[in-house]
């Protein structure tokens, strides 16, 4: 319908770099065993237990490390 509201619209290249820098910065500093999973997980897109597989670790420690890191 006619009524629904426009999405935003995206955020200028240059805020877009700053946030992503950011992100690449917090993402750095986490200890490695928190960085493994946010990689594999948030930026590969693998679900958790294909994390687990990877990292050769239960499914609920990637679970919690993720919540950890998050």
């Amino acid at each position: 319908p006619d009524d629904l509201p426009m999405p935003d619209p995206p955020p200028p290249a240059c805020e877009a770099d700053e946030v992503r820098a950011a992100v690449d910065a917090e993402v750095a500093g986490l200890p490695d065993k928190l960085r493994a999973v946010v990689v594999l997980c948030l930026v590969e897109g693998r679900t958790n237990t294909e994390a687990a597989a990877a990292l050769a670790t239960p499914v609920g420690t990637v679970d919690s490390r993720l919540h950890a890191a998050r």
